[in-house]
């Protein structure tokens, strides 16, 4: 077990930390530039980036929560950083009542939904049945 995270370790620090970032934002649904600027670098500043083969986590990170990507699997020793992690800042916290309302919105909508479900489930059913019966008399009908 100790020899496979030794390798693990040995693999990641030859990565080139800017073409990965380079490879997540171009596969991103964002344009590049959006991607740069809502990270607060200017857009030449990510060709710096992207060459840089040990660029630092903190500039990674920043692309990360922009681009919503967790980039610690690619870095496993990012996870180890707890500062670099993405979180939400902007959740607010709800009381326990307000969560209780919302599981019982939930609860009515998936009621609603799976009764409308079940209701199309029988339909179909019929008109199954309804298709094997047409079937047969067509089929009977060929053979007068």
């Amino acid at each position: 077990m100790q020899y496979i995270i030794k390798e693990l370790e040995k693999v990641t620090k030859n990565i080139h930390r800017g073409r990965v970032l380079h490879e997540a934002a171009r596969h991103h649904p964002k344009k590049i530039k959006d991607i740069v600027i809502a990270a607060g670098y200017k857009y030449g500043t990510f060709y710096k980036h992207k060459n840089d083969p040990k660029l630092s986590f903190e500039i990674i990170a920043k692309y990360g929560k922009v681009m919503d990507k967790d980039f610690s699997v690619e870095f496993p020793e990012m996870a180890n950083l707890p500062s670099l992690l993405i979180s939400e800042s902007n959740t607010e916290s709800k009381s326990n009542d307000q969560l209780q309302i919302e599981i019982n919105d939930l609860r009515e909508k998936y009621s609603a939904l799976l009764v409308k479900h079940n209701s199309l489930l029988e339909a179909n059913i019929v008109l199954r049945e309804e298709n094997i019966q047409l079937k047969e008399e067509i089929a009977s009908l060929k053979l007068k």
